[in-house]
């Protein structure tokens, strides 16, 4: 069970979580489609790269939990309480992405219309913040 974030904090730090799943998440979209003689091809652990092993145990390791969708799904409904430059400044902040970036990457898109400085941005993303938690 998801428990609901009490301040700013604990609301940044399940989105942040709750995009990290989002990029573990299979991509949606059509499947490309593989050959057969791909499929039938295995190559044994001794052929293969240290490098090659070690990236399969890692993503081993990145098993997603019941309670990481859950979260991943109430992420999605408290995002889609805001709307407009707060939604983009939110959603980008959390993904981990850098104020400069976000304030070349929200002109662009032209959600804004100049380029924002951090401090600006940072006002911004407190209000998305303070909005969510207030209506959720």
């Amino acid at each position: 069970m998801v428990e609901m974030p009490r301040n700013r904090r604990d609301l940044e730090k399940a989105l942040r979580r709750a995009f990290e799943v989002d990029r573990m998440l299979p991509k949606v979209g059509p499947k490309i489609p593989k050959t057969m003689i791909g499929k039938m091809i295995i190559i044994p652990d001794d052929d293969r790269s240290i490098e090659d092993l070690l990236e399969d145990a890692d993503l081993e390791r990145r098993s997603i939990s019941r309670d990481d969708m859950e979260l991943w799904i109430k992420s999605n409904e408290w995002m889609q309480t805001i709307s407009g430059l707060r939604y983009l400044v939110v959603k980008k902040r959390c993904q981990g992405m850098g104020w400069k970036r976000i304030a070349k990457y929200a002109e662009e898109k032209k959600a804004a219309d100049r380029m924002f400085d951090r401090t600006t941005l940072w006002r911004i993303f407190v209000k998305g913040l303070d909005e969510i938690i207030r209506k959720i």
